[in-house]
């Protein structure tokens, strides 16, 4: 397949507004205490034990990027949370993110670009929750080295230091990794900001062509299924509530990073290593953004 003969995923406005909605209601809903399973990509089972696996990136095809920056008169990237079954009809959600283009004067452009359903590719995510698996308990430790070599220059305009970076990825693996062997939950905490609860974020147009700039040309041209990356990450951090108290706050984010590692042939995803997958230690010379600003109250 190359880009002439490329079909972007994308949704219509009312599957949108419905998935928009059960993303709202549930993280909203006080009886709502643990968000994991909407954010598990398998199950692995051993005997009695259960091994809850959660994603850590959520994937866009090369292409529907490349459309999305096309959007003539943008000046925005939304990004927003849903929940989507997982098939016609199922009552099974999964958490998901769609990107559309807007204008200066906040007038949507773009159709709604949705992530990729990482849930249905069972046999991948099986392979994965092993090799993570055995990743952990070989006794190896979630290593942030060598992600950015000090020497390669950041030239873009909006990049956030590789270490700022880091710090968010691994908030979000140590939180994974609770719920994988110790059973913890994902709290709805992590979704409430200052504003009520998060919908997603708003970022400047810059800041998703920026990243692309280290995509080959090639593959977006002749490869245009090839899937590229949004990383998630928990912003750490003491918030002053209304009372002035002080509350340690951890709040779910995105950052857009499109690393080298997941780029290539797009079966890369069912043949990818634990530590590929749980860390950026290989990315290479990828910078990072996320300078976006939160919805509420930026929508």
């Amino acid at each position: 397949m190359n880009i002439s003969s490329f079909t972007p995923s994308i949704l219509n406005q009312n599957d949108y507004s419905t998935y928009a909605a059960a993303w709202v209601n549930t993280a909203s809903d006080p009886d709502t205490s643990d968000l994991s399973n909407y954010f598990c990509s398998f199950i692995l089972k051993e005997g009695s034990k259960e091994f809850k696996i959660l994603i850590d990136r959520v994937n866009f095809k090369a292409g529907s990027i490349a459309q999305l920056l096309s959007t003539v008169g943008a000046s925005n990237i939304k990004a927003r949370f849903i929940l989507q079954p997982a098939a016609a009809g199922s009552t099974e959600q999964y958490f998901s993110l769609v990107l559309f283009a807007t204008d200066a004067f906040n007038t949507r452009l773009s159709s709604y670009y949705v992530s990729e359903p990482y849930w249905q590719d069972t046999a991948a995510a099986e392979a994965l929750a092993r090799n993570v698996k055995t990743y952990i308990e070989s006794g190896a430790s979630y290593n942030a080295n060598g992600v950015i070599d000090d020497a390669v220059p950041v030239p873009f305009m909006g990049a956030i230091p590789d270490a700022l970076a880091m710090t968010w990825v691994a908030h979000w693996y140590l939180a994974s990794l609770d719920v994988t062997f110790n059973g913890a939950k994902l709290v709805p905490a992590i979704v409430n900001g200052s504003y009520g609860f998060l919908r997603g974020y708003t970022f400047d147009l810059e800041d998703f062509l920026a990243p692309l700039r280290q995509v080959p040309s090639s593959l977006v041209l002749n490869e245009p299924d090839t899937l590229i990356a949004i990383k998630l990450g928990l912003h750490a951090y003491s918030y002053a509530n209304p009372n002035g108290d002080n509350v340690p706050t951890q709040t779910l984010g995105l950052i857009v990073q499109y690393p080298t590692s997941t780029l290539g042939s797009a079966k890369m995803a069912a043949s990818a290593t634990a530590n590929d997958q749980l860390t950026v230690g290989d990315d290479g010379g990828s910078v990072f953004y996320d300078m976006s600003s939160p919805c509420p109250p930026s929508c």
